[in-house]
C-alpha cells in the first residue's frame, strides 16, 4: 500500500500534550496514579526514541503499554501510524477510528480519515474471495439436475468489483480535495498547511483510478459468470482503459 505517512517528528507534538495533561492533574494524583501518569510518559518517550531509530516493533510495544496506563487519545494516533508502518491494518484502522470517535475535531481529522480510506481499500483487494457453498448431495433416485444461474459466484464476484469501485471512488475523491486544496491556495499560505495535501494529492489518485478500473473489471466478470456460460451468455473484452462487454442478455 503506497501512502504518505507521518514522520516521526510529526509524533513529537503529541508530547506536550500529554506531558501538559499530566503536569495539570499531578497535584490532584494519588501516588499510585502518579507512579503510573511517571511510567507511561516514559513508555512514551521511549516510544519517540524507538520510532526515530526505526525500531518499530518496539515502539509500537511502547505506546500500546503506555495509553493502558494513561487512557489519554492522542496515543492512539502513535498507535495508528505506528502500526500502519509495520502494515498490521486491523491495528491501525482500529486506533485511527477509536482516535476520531475521541477527539471528533482534532486539527488532523482530514488526514486520519484519509489513512482510514486507504486502509479500508487495501483490506478490499486483499481480502480472500468467498468460499463456495457445499452442495448437499442428491438422492441416488432423483436426476442430479442444477437450474441455470443458481451458482452464486458470479454475484459474489459482482459485489466485489462494487465494493472496490466505491473505494476507488473514495480515494480518488479525497486526492482531488488535496489537490483542490493545494491549488486554490491563497497566495502567502505556509508551505507546512499545504505539504500533506500536496504529498497525498496524486498517490490517493493514482490509487483511486487503479482501484475504480479493478472493480469495474471484477464486476463485469462477476456479471458475465452470474448470466451463465450457455452459447448466448455475454463475453467480456478487456482493453488500455476499457471493459466492454458482448453478447446478448
Amino acid at each position: 500500500m503506497g501512502s504518505a505517512v507521518s514522520s516521526p517528528a510529526r509524533l513529537l507534538a503529541a508530547a506536550l500534550v500529554l506531558v501538559g495533561a499530566a503536569t495539570a492533574s499531578a497535584q490532584d494524583a494519588t501516588p499510585t496514579e502518579a507512579s503510573e501518569d511517571r511510567e507511561a510518559r516514559m513508555l512514551y518517550q521511549a516510544g519517540v526514541e524507538a520510532l526515530q531509530a526505526g525500531r518499530h516493533e518496539n515502539a509500537l510495544d511502547y505506546f500500546q503499554r503506555s495509553y493502558e496506563l494513561s487512557g489519554r487519545p492522542e496515543l492512539l494516533h502513535n498507535i495508528g501510524i505506528t502500526a500502519d508502518r509495520l502494515r498490521r491494518d486491523d491495528v491501525a484502522l482500529d486506533a485511527f477510528r477509536r482516535f476520531l470517535e475521541a477527539v471528533p475535531d482534532a486539527p488532523n481529522r482530514g488526514d486520519v480519515e484519509a489513512r482510514i480510506a486507504a486502509l479500508e481499500a487495501a483490506q478490499a483487494r486483499n481480502a480472500p474471495p468467498d468460499p463456495e457453498p457445499t452442495l448437499e448431495p442428491e438422492a441416488a433416485s432423483e436426476p442430479a439436475s442444477e437450474p441455470a444461474g443458481s451458482d452464486p459466484t458470479g454475484w459474489v464476484l459482482l459485489g466485489a468489483g462494487a465494493a472496490l469501485v466505491v473505494a476507488g471512488a473514495v480515494l480518488w475523491g479525497v486526492g482531488a480535495a488535496d489537490a483542490a486544496t493545494v491549488e486554490g491556495a491563497a497566495p502567502g499560505t505556509p508551505w507546512s498547511e499545504l505539504q500533506g495535501p500536496y504529498e497525498r494529492a496524486p498517490i490517493l489518485s493514482v490509487s483511486g483510478a487503479i482501484t475504480l478500473a479493478v472493480g469495474a473489471g471484477l464486476a463485469a466478470v462477476g456479471l458475465v459468470v452470474a448470466l451463465g456460460q450457455g452459447d448466448d451468455a455475454p463475453a467480456v473484452a478487456f482493453g488500455p482503459g476499457f471493459v466492454t462487454l458482448r453478447g446478448a442478455l
